[in-house]
């Protein structure tokens, strides 16, 4: 999912009430005390602009890998990278501004000053909050992002209606299918059977080979030719060379054993069981 945060104002205006929040940690004195001092807008000014890059390269990660890996498709991929781009890298970021700000600016060894207690794990925590803005946002964007809709067809001027030519049916030569990264298309005569796991496509060829396919089983069903594959359940597609053999099950249902084995059951309903007979029969 390719997803963009209207959030320009919102990294300003989070910087700078940041920047007051860590000039402002840890100080005894009043806020009229505090901003009689010119240290106190000079660390309130460094720390507005710290922020600011560190919460900009938590967004710039986060719209990179949103264009890569989608949180619910990949999500292990997904998590390794944000943690490492989104999170890890803009605390190491941080640490090192604020070295130099310390060293710079204000002339003190950071590992003298105040930041390793207060304002670094402050500032860990901060970023983590960061990272969980962008992933509730891209949450929202995904529950409120409707579905392309489909073309409208152009009307057509007809002064004479003429007859509608014949449907000709057309049928899938070859299925796209994923493999980590890597889209890989695959002929369906290598095609052995197709199923639902876990809310997944899976795609099984003949040699063993198992991908991920992006389309779903009922579009799957009426493009693949009827008189090779056979939906048996609502979670498998069969080719024919993958039915072994079947045996007859309990209340007239049939249970079909493929090639390559798959180590579940595949059952066919009582209501389907004399068409897939038939297509089995058609077929030899």
């Amino acid at each position: 999912m390719k997803s963009t945060y209207n959030d320009r104002w919102l990294i300003i205006t989070g910087s700078l009430l940041l920047g007051y929040f860590f000039a402002t940690i840890g100080q005894d004195e009043g806020l009229f005390a505090l901003w009689s001092r010119p240290d106190y807008a000079r660390d309130l000014i460094g720390a507005a602009l710290m922020t600011g890059p560190v919460w900009g390269v938590v967004r710039s990660a986060t719209v990179w890998l949103d264009h890569r890996y989608d949180w619910f498709a990949q999500p292990a991929r997904r998590f390794a990278g944000q943690f490492m781009l989104g999170f890890m890298g803009p605390v190491i970021l941080s640490a090192g501004l604020a070295a130099l700000y310390f060293r710079f600016v204000v002339g003190q060894p950071i590992a003298e000053s105040s930041y390793p207690v207060y304002e670094f794990p402050i500032s860990v925590l901060v970023i983590g909050l960061f990272n969980l803005l962008y992933f509730s946002l891209y949450l929202y964007q995904k529950a409120t992002t409707p579905p392309p809709s489909p073309a409208k067809p152009e009307p057509e001027l007809e002064l004479v209606k003429s007859p509608e030519p014949p449907t000709v049916t057309t049928t899938r030569k070859t299925l796209i299918v994923s493999s980590g990264l890597r889209n890989v298309p695959v002929f369906i005569d290598d095609v052995a059977y197709i199923y639902i796991d876990e809310a997944t496509l899976f795609l099984h060829t003949f040699s063993g080979s198992k991908y991920v396919v992006n389309n779903s089983l009922d579009e799957l069903s009426r493009d693949l030719p009827s008189d090779v594959f056979f939906r048996v359940n609502r979670q498998f597609i069969i080719h024919r060379r993958a039915c072994s053999s079947y045996l007859n099950d309990t209340y007239g249902k049939v249970k079909v054993e493929v090639k390559p084995a798959l180590p579940r059951d595949i059952m066919v309903s009582q209501q389907r069981t004399p068409e897939f007979k038939k297509w089995l029969e058609e077929g030899f």
